[in-house]
């Protein structure tokens, strides 16, 4: 494979030689290679953008290109991008992608996909999904694959892809959301124990957003107002538990917490669904998103009312 490189860069070398142009012939004659592997090096880099062709009379002359190659363009992005043709062979992969998978790229251009061992390839959703865009479907979806002894998840898109020579292909670029997926699982798992833990207090707990809009609730909370079902607490103003005489004092440490961060041990009389009073004791805390920006407000009441008594 690395003895077909050097052959790539002499038929480049023997192009940028001679700027009028040669014919497949006439470039296997100067660097002595069989015509037919001369041809076949310059299918590949005329799909990958390193020269062009151009017909005078019934001759195919070939230049080295003057734009950007295909080859380039696809190194500056981010993603893990590859091109193949209709039959499914590889015509293009980006470093990013050979990185990935830790192979050369003269090991999988020209290969069919069936004969690569890359999980982007063997896949068999994967395959299904070629097939579709070959019949100028794009595709999108996510896929999860292990690379290395690694986990990854992938955001893909397969595009139909017309080639300068009217062949249709289909490129694959796929985005690493592994991050996010683990974010979001650690996510899930810290919601779980936060469900776990305030549904096993012996306190009431309530969960606000900045206007103390309650937007979650435990058991002990329904227990301590009187009330029978989350729904009768969930949407209703905090304030609303306390009795009327705190309320403005309520708000006031509503805005001290805001600032502060928390606040504790703060007695108020509290209400119950029936009107009844009782004594308690609420502490609240400030949470922020991952820019420090507040978004909600978590309050834990003791009922204090034996204590006072």
């Amino acid at each position: 494979m690395e003895e077909y490189q050097k052959e790539f860069l002499r038929v480049k070398d023997t192009l940028k030689a001679n700027p009028n142009g040669l014919t497949i012939t006439e470039i296997a004659k100067k660097i002595n290679i069989n015509r037919n592997s001369v041809a076949k090096y310059l299918d590949i880099m005329l799909i990958s953008g390193y020269v062009e062709r151009r017909y005078i009379g019934p001759a195919k002359l070939f230049f080295l290109s003057q734009r950007t190659p295909l080859s380039a363009l696809l190194n500056f992005s981010s993603d893990y991008i590859a091109v193949l043709n209709k039959n499914l062979e590889v015509i293009q992969l980006n470093e990013n992608l050979l990185k990935l998978i830790s192979v050369k790229k003269e090991s999988y251009v020209g290969k069919n996909i069936k004969d690569i061992p890359c999980p982007f390839f063997t896949n068999k959703n994967m395959l299904l999904n070629f097939k579709k865009a070959l019949n100028g479907k794009e595709i999108k979806s996510e896929i999860h694959l292990p690379i290395r002894k690694k986990e990854f998840y992938f955001s893909f898109k397969l595009v139909p892809t017309t080639f300068e020579d009217g062949d249709i292909g289909v490129t694959i670029i796929a985005e690493d959301i592994t991050k996010d997926k683990q974010a979001d699982k650690s996510l899930r798992e810290s919601e779980e124990k936060f469900k776990s833990i305030i549904n096993f207090s012996p306190n009431a707990i309530t969960v606000s957003d900045l206007n103390v809009n309650i937007i979650e609730c435990n058991p002990e909370t329904l227990k301590m107002h009187g009330f029978s079902s989350k729904e009768e607490v969930i949407g209703k103003n905090a304030l609303e538990l306390i009795a009327p005489e705190d309320r403005d004092r309520a708000i006031e440490n509503a805005k001290k917490t805001l600032e502060k961060g928390s606040l504790k041990n703060i007695k108020y009389t509290f209400l119950r669904k029936d009107g009844s009073k009782f004594q308690g004791e609420l502490s609240a805390s400030v949470i922020r998103d991952i820019s420090g920006k507040p978004i909600l407000f978590v309050a834990i009441t003791k009922d204090i009312t034996g204590l006072k008594k």
